[in-house]
């Protein structure tokens, strides 16, 4: 689901001449070639998106799994196996690889990625810096901001070196300037930037972003980066670390590990400034690269304990309970800090996005939203095994003005500018919603097409039946986030039935009613 959804709908109707279409791989203002050509390849491939997208997936987990073993290695050499495996496992474990690994998305790729770019960074393996940094950056525009950040990593530390070996500015310039790698690092800017400019057009812009400074984003970025499930005790951790290596130098490490990681530092604070200043939706899954970085310090400061038996024994912990968040929000911090919202009996935190706020982008860092899936099929398997086809079908979310989760609707912000209607697909092998499971739409019997009428928060129940032809109705909702809009329902129109859904704790209604 989410961008990759969206970009393999847009291309499925091609076939390798997706390949060489510039406005195709440049895609909702992402340089997408390297994402875009493995899908296309692993379709064509597999004959299945679904595998195709499995295996892209699993490529991801095994490159953050080797990268994150290896770069701990490196850095903190010497240690038995064991405590490797354990620091891996906590970051393998965390809700942002294991938790989000059945998602498809452009970040939870970038983030897979970013430990091997660091690795190579410390082994000075240039050749592999750049591959997974090409990786990395044609996959997403914020790539680029990840890779670049990486790069002013490299810069400043290697900038630094100079100076202390008693270069002087011109000497430290001169050296910068005939060093390669620089030269690379341009190029990859200026063939990104050529193809952003190929690939440009009006159904590409940025339309909700804008460069400079204010207060209130850079303050829940400040909060995102720092309690967003869990992810303060590794920000804790990461502080800790830093102190006692460059400060008050109670930790030991070698030259080289210690440049790695202040590589890793300069790349993490290059990113976060990034993120302060370029002013667009506040969710999770952007962190991108800070996930990766903290969980790498973390990791570090544990591996240079003296005590070995305690080290591991609180990585143990941690990851034993990060490894339950990554499937319920149990961080008492998120609840607390951000908005904590009710959907059944159970509580999810809405990471409090800009304009335009959707529920599937702000909660996802981990596997809830998979149980938002399971229970919405529950009640359109419920729907599509009772209705007549002239029934018309309804949804709403209260004050959420996006569908959230409906292929088509995702981006009518507003009654007044967006659609109403969608044309979806119920798949009957999976019993749901075939959106991000199945794109084979048109060619197998087992897709059931209906058309899903959405009720805006600013419209009223009669009024979105008044514009339906339909005499039955069906109404799909969740009654923690409706605003009460049911008991329109029962006020104005016979209600024939109501039945309830759960899973984990999350409930969705549907209510059958007619006219009076």
């Amino acid at each position: 689901t989410w961008d990759s959804d969206t970009l393999y709908e847009f291309i499925y109707e091609r076939g390798y001449e997706s390949l060489f279409d510039a406005k195709l791989l440049t895609f909702h203002s992402h340089v997408s070639i390297v994402y875009a050509y493995l899908l296309v390849l692993f379709k064509l491939f597999f004959h299945n998106i679904r595998t195709g997208y499995f295996v892209l997936n699993a490529l991801c987990i095994i490159a953050a799994s080797f990268g994150m073993l290896f770069l701990l290695r490196n850095i903190v050499p010497g240690k038995k196996n064991r405590s490797y495996i354990i620091a891996g496992i906590m970051f393998m474990l965390s809700p942002w690889v294991c938790g989000m690994s059945t998602y498809h998305m452009y970040d939870y790729y970038i983030w897979c990625l970013f430990p091997l770019l660091i690795l190579y960074a410390l082994q000075k393996n240039w050749i592999g810096f750049f591959a997974a940094g090409v990786l990395i950056t044609f996959s997403k525009t914020t790539g680029l901001v990840v890779f670049g950040s990486a790069c002013i990593g490299v810069l400043a530390v290697d900038a630094w070196s100079y100076i202390k070996a008693y270069e002087g500015f011109l000497g430290t310039l001169k050296k910068l300037l005939s060093d390669i790698k620089y030269w690379c690092f341009l190029c990859v800017l200026i063939v990104f930037t050529l193809f952003f400019k190929l690939g440009i057009s009006p159904e590409t812009q940025f339309e909700d972003t804008v460069i400079g400074f204010d207060a209130a984003h850079t303050f829940h970025q400040m909060k995102l980066f720092t309690f967003a499930n869990f992810i303060w005790i590794f920000v804790a951790c990461s502080i800790i670390l830093l102190i006692r290596l460059f400060i008050t130098k109670k930790t030991v490490l070698g030259e080289e590990q210690k440049k790695a990681l202040m590589i890793l530092l300069i790349s993490d604070a290059v990113f976060f400034v990034s993120n302060c200043l370029i002013i667009t939706y506040r969710m999770p899954r952007y962190m991108d690269s800070h996930i990766a970085a903290v969980y790498v310090f973390a990791a570090v400061f544990f591996l240079s304990m003296d005590n070995v038996k305690v080290s591991n024994i609180l990585m143990s912990v941690i990851t034993a309970v990060t490894f339950i968040a990554g499937f319920r929000m149990i961080d008492p911090l998120s609840l607390a800090i951000f908005s904590p919202m009710d959907v059944g009996t159970h509580r999810i935190v809405d990471f409090e996005m800009t304009d335009h706020p959707s529920l599937e982008d702000s909660i996802v860092c981990n596997r809830e939203y998979y149980s938002y899936e399971i229970v919405l099929g529950k009640a359109l398997t419920y729907v599509m095994d009772s209705r007549s086809p002239d029934d018309g079908i309804m949804f709403s979310l209260g004050d959420q003005a996006l569908t959230w989760g409906f292929a088509g609707g995702r981006y009518s912000y507003n009654y007044k500018d967006g659609k109403k209607f969608f044309e979806e697909f119920y798949d009957k092998k999976i019993g749901g919603m075939a959106n991000g499971y199945s794109y084979d739409y048109y060619e197998t019997d087992d897709m059931i097409p209906y058309d899903m009428q959405y009720i805006f928060p600013n419209e009223t129940v009669k009024e979105a039946a008044y514009e339906s032809n339909a005499g039955t109705f069906w109404y799909i909702y969740m009654p923690t986030l409706n605003c009460s809009k049911e008991q329109e329902i029962y006020n104005d129109f016979n209600v024939v039935s109501e039945e309830q859904f759960t899973f984990r704790g999350w409930q969705m209604n549907c209510i059958r009613f007619s006219s009076k």
